[in-house]
């Protein structure tokens, strides 16, 4: 236990916010698909948002910062961070689908393990960047990815 006491509403407001921020992501997401026709396309676009969403190192996207303190936060709130997660990397394997069928992401075996890696890696190069307020982390935790996408 960490020792920080946990407040319902608190846990009631930070599930609402969870909820709000899935829905705006899954737009983004929507737009994405809608605006790039590769598999690529799509998945550069989407980690091209997380990078800016860390504002320079500055911030983390909500996901990232509310599993950063999971021990203090509602099993209300692990879940809607548990179903976030989900639902970003189901769109993201979809994503690497696509990328493997219309060649615009190379070497993709298993997109399911890729996507799950990936947002892996989104998460981790936020937290890296936002530990040193340095984004050029974030950019080293997804080069070599970005140089399989050929979108």
């Amino acid at each position: 236990e960490s020792g920080l006491r946990r407040c319902p509403a608190e846990g009631s407001r930070w599930v609402a916010l969870m909820s709000r921020y899935q829905g705006n992501v899954q737009a983004a997401c929507a737009k994405i698909e809608a605006n790039f026709g590769t598999g690529g396309g799509q998945l550069a676009e989407l980690i091209r948002l997380y990078r800016i969403g860390s504002d320079d190192g500055k911030r983390l996207c909500l996901c990232t910062s509310f599993s950063a303190s999971r021990d203090s936060l509602s099993p209300d709130v692990l879940h809607q961070i548990s179903l976030f997660r989900a639902m970003v990397i189901e769109w993201m394997a979809n994503a690497f689908e696509n990328g493997r069928n219309d060649n615009s992401i190379s070497g993709v075996t298993d997109p399911e393990l890729e996507a799950s890696a990936t947002m892996s890696l989104m998460e981790g190069g936020q937290l890296a960047a936002r530990a040193e307020e340095n984004p050029v982390l974030f950019d080293n935790a997804i080069k070599l990815l970005m140089m399989r996408i050929s979108a």
